[in-house]
């Protein structure tokens, strides 16, 4: 007595669409347009720097006024060879911390995300 094997016929596959293509790893292949946007917190962050340089370009130069607003930047005075805490506040050190951490939060919470979806053009916190 031979027992006869039912053969199924094989179930025919749907058409992917674009979201449902699958790399070579099984994970899906994501396809988005290319966005040019502007981080507005990282932005109002670097307004105090540039008032601080402003401040600083009649009297050095803007050459002069960048390269001092950059060693502000960063804390450190070169004439006396030492770090400066209070140089960093008065360049604004705080508000560029402050910029990125306000930005990765919104990131984090999903406001960046939110905002992308309703079609804001350019503007991202």
């Amino acid at each position: 007595m031979a027992t006869a094997l039912a053969i199924r016929p094989a179930k025919a596959q749907a058409k992917l669409t674009l979201s449902q293509f699958r790399s070579l790893s099984g994970r899906p292949v994501h396809h988005k347009k290319p966005q040019f946007t502007i981080p507005f917190a990282v932005v109002a962050g670097f307004l105090p720097a540039v008032n601080y340089a402003r401040t600083w370009a009649p009297s050095l130069g803007w050459a002069g006024a960048l390269s001092h607003t950059g060693q502000g930047l960063i804390g450190y005075d070169g004439i006396a060879k030492r770090w400066s805490f209070a140089q960093a506040k008065a360049a604004g050190s705080g508000a560029i911390i402050a910029g990125f951490s306000i930005h990765w939060a919104a990131n984090k919470l999903g406001i960046n995300r939110m905002l992308a979806r309703m079609r804001v053009p350019i503007f991202r916190i």
